[in-house]
């Protein structure tokens, strides 16, 4: 799990970006959430939604990490 609220920006298969809540990453995928479910989506791992890594970078535009 994400130690805080980060704040991501994902590329959509349609291409436009979204900024959404990161919760975790596991291997090339990355889990983020709406930032409104992002209490109820802790817990809750059916609301998340993955995307591959090459699709989502940090909110100041760098690219994210598996740690």
């Amino acid at each position: 799990m994400a130690q805080k609220k980060q704040k991501v920006l994902v590329k959509g298969a349609d291409g436009r970006e979204k900024e959404l809540i990161l919760l975790q990453i596991a291997a090339k995928t990355a889990y983020v959430c709406p930032a409104g479910r992002y209490a109820e989506a802790v817990d809750n791992p059916d609301l998340w939604v993955g995307f591959p890594l090459t699709d989502v970078r940090s909110a100041n535009g760098e690219p994210l990490t598996a740690s």
